[in-house]
């Protein structure tokens, strides 16, 4: 037996980045093309071999799609493509409990529900054969599938999904089918580019965000403030619909705990009637309660209000990971689509092209069929072929079709009645082959498509979109006092190996030492108050939060809160910045290796939704600055490798409001060099600082001698 030594640096680069490539491609993200994750795919696509246009058994239809599939049961898979209330338009039309996207309700197992596929998953593989899309094997070859499918519409933009896979996350949330393919049409009619907002199955509110909408609809990330739909009947707030990423048991469980802890004293009785005609979840308040003031408070402190974070990382049509925007999904998917189109009429103009060949032929004959006959009957079954092309000039083809031909049909009348379709075939080839060439036809036709797709399955937004000027002021207005009862100032020291001590001021008297380890310092110091929160970046992009309130007080003379203790970090995870937040934060400021700077609002990251940790929390490059703003802008020094320097102020920086926006330019730098280091000018030892100062971004100046 020969043994193979590998190393173990040799497996990880290796055989952990083959897999961790099939796990992102063919499983975790879904295809830009038709929007389909694999198992999505195959589940549809053996159901339509099924011909599962009736109900069929779950058991049965998951048991098939082992043959293209095979990862174990995909009934979870189709459970989701079956919920009505996950999805604007569902995959599956289900029978029995397929349980809710709403809910945490166990649904049947498979031996009890049925399915059949939707009238919108028929049509989206109706032409799967017309050799638009490549058929492509499963895996032990035995049977054929699309490779996508040839869907005529942008549907990775109308099916919420997410997906992780190794290194890479998805979460791509839905549009209405009638507003995305409208704004797809003006768009190819006149390159208008519409700001989608996201519409999904739920049915909630949508705090309407200009700047986030816009840079999903550019960059594809951003975060949604949903809001649960409400009735208020008297002292009674009744929960009807709820944002998409939660559930009503969670809803009800917070509310609860709440209850319990002596923090939400404005309410009676929280009861759960849902059933067959919907969600009712009734919260009854005591008598003289404010009810706009409680259901604000519910808002902020409950999962009745939350957050869908964009992430919309997509499969490429190169068959690459990509993060794309909602605009920059539609002009790619519009490129495919116009190629399935051109490769379907082309496949067409064969198959008709090789008609016309047989009626030319029969053309060639028609005046001469009794010497055709004679000639059939006096050749042998080796030489038919070869003596009709002698004799009449025909291809291998025409002769071919001429000596399948019964002796009932070598008829004047069979023929002239075949011939008759010659016309009508050579104006549609001459149509197609013009089609082929013109890209002004190609839209024309997924116009039409996009129209008959409206027309079939359009629907009315579910998700009210609600301005958030309508509500921020009662927000101000309504303290949360669920988390912290007791309000004071503090003053926050966060120190270079990840101590914070938190000291009220009450115990700040006189001229104190504070207590640090020996090799320890301070980086930074601010008066804020117990209510706030921290902000704890770390190398994966995660923003840990912290509550101040949620550390013990110390004293001067103790070493404080040891913040990686504190919080949930995953392996490997390192603490970059810790950024204790006040009153008057207004940015985040973070600026990259790259030489460019983002100023993030801060309310960004002060999340309603008591998260602890935010994914995403800033642009995935190296990233050297993290600091806070406050309603003042500052000068900030950079710093590159081939000793030039910029010194600008950061009033030069648009805020935005997406986390993971790239920034803005502050130093221009040559190819292959980066930044060292940024410094605020005011704590700089820089000589002569304001030689270096620009107005705009440049290359900067050389470090004087």
């Amino acid at each position: 037996m020969k043994l193979t030594l590998k190393s173990v640096e040799n497996i990880v680069e290796n055989g952990m980045g083959e897999f961790s490539t099939y796990v992102l491609l063919s499983r975790a993200i879904p295809d830009i093309r038709d929007g389909l994750k694999p198992s999505y795919r195959r589940v549809l696509w053996t159901m339509h071999e099924m011909k599962a246009t009736k109900f069929t058994k779950s058991s049965t239809v998951w048991g098939k799609v082992m043959a293209v599939h095979p990862h174990g049961s995909t009934y979870p898979t189709m459970v989701n493509m079956t919920q009505k209330d996950g999805q604007l338009n569902t995959y599956l039309v289900g029978k029995g409990n397929f349980g809710l996207h709403s809910s945490e309700l166990a649904y049947a197992s498979d031996r009890y529900t049925e399915a059949k596929l939707s009238e919108i998953s028929v049509e989206m593989m109706e032409d799967s054969k017309k050799h638009g899309v490549k058929m492509i094997d499963n895996y032990d070859s035995t049977l054929k599938l699309p490779e996508v499918f040839p869907v005529k519409y942008p549907n990775i933009l109308a099916y919420a999904q997410s997906g992780i896979g190794v290194g890479f996350s998805s979460s791509i949330p839905s549009f209405n089918i009638t507003e995305l393919c409208e704004a797809t049409i003006e768009y190819i009619k006149n390159g208008k580019k519409t700001y989608l907002v996201p519409d999904f199955g739920t049915k909630a509110y949508i705090i309407n965000d200009e700047n986030i909408v816009k840079t999903i609809n550019d960059d594809g990330r951003g975060s949604i403030v949903q809001r649960a739909r409400v009735e208020m009947q008297g002292r009674d707030i009744i929960i009807r619909e709820i944002p998409y990423d939660t559930t009503r048991e969670k809803i009800i469980e917070k509310i609860l705990k709440l209850y319990k802890e002596d923090k939400l004293k404005e309410i009676n009785n929280v009861d759960d009637s849902s059933g067959l005609s919907g969600m009712e979840v009734i919260i009854t308040a005591k008598k003289g309660v404010d009810m706009d003031r409680l259901l604000e408070k519910l808002y902020i402190n409950t999962p009745m209000q939350s957050t869908y974070s964009a992430n919309m990382m997509v499969v490429n049509t190169k068959g690459l990971p990509e993060l794309k925007g909602v605009w920059s999904i539609v002009e790619e998917w519009l490129v495919w689509r116009r190629q399935v189109i051109k490769d379907m009429l082309k496949y067409d103009v064969e198959l008709k092209q090789a008609q016309l060949e047989i009626l030319y032929g029969l053309n060639i004959i028609k005046d001469d069929l009794e010497a055709v006959i004679t000639l059939i009957r006096t050749s042998t079954d080796a030489d038919v072929i070869s003596n009709l092309q002698k004799q009449f000039g025909l291809s291998k083809i025409q002769a071919e079709r001429i000596a399948e031909l019964k002796l009932r049909n070598l008829t004047t009348t069979f023929i002239k009645k075949q011939m008759s379709s010659i016309g009508n075939l050579e104006v549609e080839v001459e149509k197609n082959n013009k089609a082929i060439d013109s890209v002004e036809i190609q839209n024309k036709m997924i116009i039409s498509d996009l129209k008959e797709t409206i027309k079939k399955y359009g629907k009315e937004r579910q998700t009210e979109i609600i301005e958030r000027e309508s509500i921020s002021q009662l927000e101000k207005e309504v303290k949360s006092d669920l988390q912290v009862p007791n309000d004071y100032n503090v003053r926050v020291f966060v120190t270079k190996e990840n101590y914070i001590k938190k000291i009220p001021l009450t115990s700040l008297r006189g001229d104190q030492t504070l207590k640090l380890k020996d090799t320890d310092s301070i980086i930074r110091e601010i008066e804020t108050t117990n209510s706030e929160e921290i902000l704890i970046f770390t190398d994966k992009q995660n923003v840990y939060k912290k509550r101040l309130s949620e550390l013990e007080d110390c004293k001067p003379n103790q070493l404080g809160s040891y913040i990686p203790n504190e919080i949930s970090l995953e392996s490997g995870e390192t603490i970059l910045a810790v950024l204790p937040l006040s009153e008057s934060s207004k940015y985040v400021l973070i600026g990259y290796e790259d030489g460019k700077v983002a100023k993030i609002d801060v309310e960004s990251y002060r999340t309603k939704q008591n998260r602890s940790v935010l994914k995403n929390g800033y642009a995935d490059k190296s990233a050297l600055l993290f600091d806070i703003l406050g309603t003042e802008n500052v000068d900030i020094i950079a710093f590159a490798d081939n000793k030039k320097v910029v010194l600008m102020n950061t009033e030069t920086i648009n805020s935005k409001s997406a986390k993971t926006t790239q920034g803005v330019t502050f130093i221009k730098l040559k190819d292959g060099c980066t930044v060292e280091k940024y410094e605020f000018a005011e704590k700089s030892e820089l000589p002569e600082k304001e030689y270096y100062r620009l107005k705009s971004a440049g290359t900067g100046k050389y470090i004087k001698k």
